[in-house]
């Protein structure tokens, strides 16, 4: 549904939801505990096939790191996902793939993924504490602008989980690494 213009807040007051950057950070920390799940195309496709997967299994750990952290420095890192996402399924489409529709598909779903990753972190900008701004990018998609101030609970991310959230965060992640290990 496409709302106007007009009818989109973009100074809301209240905090914008952080599901999603979780999620992801979640899903990152939890896939690079199966480092096997990168190391196929190692495994089948020779020189560039372990390219592709240490570049994916690095990103993976510095993306999970990054979107857990929430600080300036971890914004810009989450923000690249597209330039990472670019390279890795050329890699892919170049030197993997076997038919143009893997290929096409493979990278049609990286860079899209990578994009709403984009959106959706750069609209919590002030909650990174970030500086920058794509400016042409907010005037052309007024929505991409997220809240103009930073949020006042405090510090946004890991540290500023409570105790025990934090141990349920990483106790998820390493009990979901031992299910992998458990299922090989």
């Amino acid at each position: 549904m496409c709302l106007p213009t007009s009818s989109i807040s973009l100074g809301a007051t209240e905090p914008l939801p952080y599901r999603f950057g979780w999620t992801a950070s979640w899903a990152s920390l939890a896939g690079a505990l199966n480092p096997a799940m990168y190391w196929a195309y190692a495994e089948h496709y020779g020189a560039w096939g372990t390219l592709l997967s240490v570049v994916m299994l690095a990103w993976t750990v510095v993306f999970g790191v990054s979107a857990a952290a929430v600080r300036p420095w971890a914004w810009y890192v989450v923000i690249a996902s597209p330039a990472i996402a670019v390279a890795t399924s050329g890699i892919f489409a170049i030197h993997i793939a076997s038919t143009l529709h893997d290929a096409v598909l493979g990278a049609g779903l990286a860079v899209s993924m990578s994009l709403i990753s984009t959106v959706y972190f750069y609209r919590r900008r002030a909650m990174f504490r970030a500086a920058w701004r794509w400016r042409r990018g907010e005037r052309w998609w007024p929505h991409l602008a997220g809240q103009e101030h930073e949020t006042p609970e405090g510090r946004a991310g890991f540290a500023g989980l409570p105790p025990g959230r934090r141990r349920l965060f990483v106790a998820s992640v390493l009990i979901w690494g031992l299910i992998q290990q458990a299922l090989r």
